[in-house]
């Protein structure tokens, strides 16, 4: 990102949009619909909500609307933990199928 925008060093923002690429994949040009976008909007608001009511969720970083393969992206901030109990993987897997 830094070299596409011809600066002479890489700070944080450009490590963050490179993040934000990888994360999302390559931008479509395909125009979506108003109701493709709210549909996805419902998506990701569906992951927030049941992250913010589970046990073990974790803060939301940032949630995006995307035109990328993914369409939509929630970023949390991960909790270093060394062992998963079964609460929190079903946590977890609850958070990755609401929407």
């Amino acid at each position: 990102m830094a070299a596409r925008s011809k600066a002479h060093a890489v700070n944080q923002s450009h490590v963050e949009k490179a993040i934000e690429r990888i994360l999302s994949g390559i931008d479509r040009k395909k125009v979506m619909t108003k109701r493709d976008l709210q549909l996805i909007a419902y998506q990701q608001a569906g992951k927030a909500v049941v992250n913010w009511h589970s046990v073990s969720g974790e803060p939301i970083l940032k949630m995006m609307l995307l035109s990328g393969k993914s369409h939509g992206l929630t970023q949390f901030i991960k909790k270093e933990r060394v062992f998963l109990t079964v609460e929190v993987i079903l946590d977890k897997l609850s958070i990755l199928a609401a929407g």
